[in-house]
């Protein structure tokens, strides 16, 4: 079964919260892809996997260059929502 995918660009970003630690990160190369109801793997440009990223998300977020979330691309706790919306308000 294949999974969908996004590319990441300027245009579609990726916020997110690791478990581990808490903090926040923001990517705009390479890909993501939906391998569950609340979980992706994320690649890198050239097509490597991110495990440490991947393995370790608490909240996650595709957002367009707009900073609204991309229907159906997020998973985010509820303690996370706002450092996620807040992520999605600063200037870029």
């Amino acid at each position: 079964m294949a999974f969908p995918r996004i590319a990441l660009s300027i245009e579609k970003s990726l916020v997110y919260v690791l478990r581990e630690n808490g903090c926040r990160g923001h990517l705009t190369s390479g890909e993501v892809e939906r391998t569950g109801v609340s979980t992706i793997r994320i690649y890198g440009r050239n097509g490597e996997p991110f495990d440490y990223i991947s393995d370790g998300l608490r909240t996650w977020c595709v957002i367009d260059a707009c900073g609204i979330p991309v229907l159906g691309w997020s998973s985010i706790e509820p303690a996370d929502m706002a450092c996620v919306i807040s992520y999605s308000r600063e200037p870029k």
